[in-house]
């Protein structure tokens, strides 16, 4: 874009924000309209600048129809120019946008799509754009479990877990999330020997830090305790489900809902095995620590 196309944009930016602040929302989607018209119809440059902040403003204002419309207008209209740092972060940006929009949508084929767009851009911006690039893959494996393609959600998380291991190493409860959510792949998958071995590395890593009793640490120990349930190791099963009730319970402050959810899992499982005392005990324990808490 050249100085004087920049300097029509910044004013124009300008204006648009002072629109936007005092909440003269028809005026500011007329505003912005038509200067994309005039900008289309003199064949003038930043055409694609124009129409992203349009997406953005209809995005604003609940226009999800009009924002994509707008945003795959600014997406066709991008001049790569050698695909430099900032073209590539601001086409991740716009694809992202059009993947959450169509995600919100129910469109979960599309917005992986747009989602995969997005993370080809990240990655090609190097290790700036690392972070962006690892929320990406995660939302693109979640995409993907759900519609129960699981090869391709399994490369997902796998590269997120690359990133995290790069970025944050092996014991950042990031690395832990990317870890548990594999795993709970893997167990949807059928795959159980597989997620039991991913939780216990993860496991291994933690006990080598103070990450040993953190909530990440405690759903992970949950996910072994379903896996072990699954495997019919039930001397595994009661282990993990203790670990995971005692840490949630030391945290009963922030994690009382989740402290409740495993405990009454806990019960239901040992009831399922004949072990009646032992499940009332463990429901009886979990009503005392939470009035007292």
């Amino acid at each position: 874009m050249d100085k004087e196309s920049f300097d029509k944009l910044a004013a124009f930016q300008t204006k648009a924000e002072s629109l936007r602040k005092r909440g003269e929302t028809e005026e500011l989607v007329s505003f912005v309209e038509k200067r994309v018209n005039e900008v289309v119809e003199n064949d003038e440059s930043g055409v694609s600048f124009y129409q992203e902040l349009l997406g953005d403003i209809h995005r604003e204002l609940g226009n999800a129809s009009d924002a994509v419309k707008a945003y795959l207008g600014s997406l066709s209209s991008m001049q790569p120019k050698g695909m430099g740092e900032d073209y590539l972060s601001r086409y991740a940006r716009i694809n992202t946008a059009v993947a959450v929009l169509y995600e919100e949508d129910g469109q979960l084929r599309v917005a992986a799509d747009y989602y995969g767009l997005a993370l080809e851009a990240h990655e090609a911006g190097g290790e700036s754009q690392t972070v962006k690039a690892l929320g990406i893959c995660n939302n693109v494996a979640f995409i993907r479990k759900t519609l129960e393609e699981y090869d391709a959600a399994e490369t997902y998380y796998l590269k997120a877990l690359e990133i995290c291991h790069a970025v944050f190493g092996p014991e950042h409860e990031n690395t832990l999330v990317v870890y548990n959510n594999t795993a709970t792949l893997y167990s949807v998958a059928g795959h159980l020997e597989q997620a039991k071995e991913l939780c216990l590395t993860a496991l291994k890593g933690v006990e080598k830090t103070e990450s040993v009793n953190t909530l990440d640490t405690a759903q992970i120990h949950l996910s072994l305790a379903h896996i072990c349930e699954a495997l019919g190791d039930h001397i595994g099963c009661r282990r993990h489900y203790e670990n995971s009730i005692r840490i949630y319970g030391n945290r009963i402050k922030d994690a009382s809902d989740h402290y409740v959810e495993v405990a009454d899992q806990y019960a239901k499982y040992l009831r399922s095995i004949g072990e009646e005392m032992e499940a009332f005990s463990v429901t009886q324990t979990a009503n005392l620590r939470l009035r007292s808490a």
